[in-house]
């Protein structure tokens, strides 16, 4: 998950998809993607995360809350 092709992903491609994904991220720099990166989420929600599981669409507490209510929700209609 941390490499692509061989390569390392550069801060700038980490930002990036972060971007992409409607959340800002807050932390500096980028070493690996078991590093834990503080980011704002899409819900506004401040938090920190490992790339590797922001990558598989992970979120903040919240939000995997919000999204586990939501599923039991739907199973049970």
């Amino acid at each position: 998950m941390e490499k692509r092709n061989g390569k390392k992903f550069s801060y700038e491609e980490v930002k990036s998809f972060f971007i992409q994904n409607n959340c800002e991220l807050l932390s500096n720099n980028y070493v690996n993607s078991k590093q834990k990166l503080s980011y704002k989420c899409s819900c506004g929600n401040i938090s920190e995360i490992e790339f590797r599981s922001f990558r598989q669409g992970k979120r903040c507490n919240k939000c995997s809350r919000e999204r586990a209510a939501k599923t039991n929700k739907e199973n049970h209609n």
